[in-house]
């Protein structure tokens, strides 16, 4: 028998990542599971090694800063007010800076997840073959099948 106690939906408040919220949820009420619902914001690129321009570290901290705090306020207002809880299923939203594949693989490593639940925006061949899929390369990476053993519990 398949238990999912912990489900992941990243998300970058688009239509699909909306409809990944839909199908996570409705699994965690089927399931009982909590939906941790992750967005990842791409840390600024940095020109040049901090510290050869005076206050650029400074400055990149605070660009950094803000791109927080504003994901934590686009991420509220995507979970709407009722975002804690929906039909009694706890959802837990989180941010995080960095590249996105590489911190949703981590943070479902980190968390213990059992099941990723992800939007695709659905690109022709051509764009698929320049730009990649996200979704597809979490899926070659996340530790997620069983042959990994068991998820660790909180």
């Amino acid at each position: 028998m398949i238990e999912l106690k912990r489900i992941l939906v990243p998300v970058d408040f688009d239509q699909p990542s909306e409809k990944a919220l839909h199908y996570g949820t409705a699994l965690a009420e089927a399931f009982g599971a909590t939906v941790f619902v992750v967005h990842v914001t791409q840390a600024p690129m940095l020109a040049t090694a901090p510290g050869t321009i005076p206050g650029y570290g400074s400055a990149l901290a605070d660009e950094c800063d803000e791109a927080q705090r504003s994901a934590h306020a686009r991420l509220q207002r995507f979970l709407g007010d009722e975002h804690s809880t929906a039909h009694g299923i706890v959802r837990l939203g989180f941010v995080r800076l960095g590249a996105p594949v590489a911190e949703i693989v981590h943070f479902a490593k980190e968390q213990g997840i059992d099941l990723i639940v992800m939007g695709t925006h659905g690109r022709g061949p051509v764009a698929h073959m320049l730009l990649g899929s996200s979704a597809e390369e979490v899926v070659r990476t996340a530790p997620l099948s069983r042959a990994h053993g068991p998820p660790r519990s909180a």
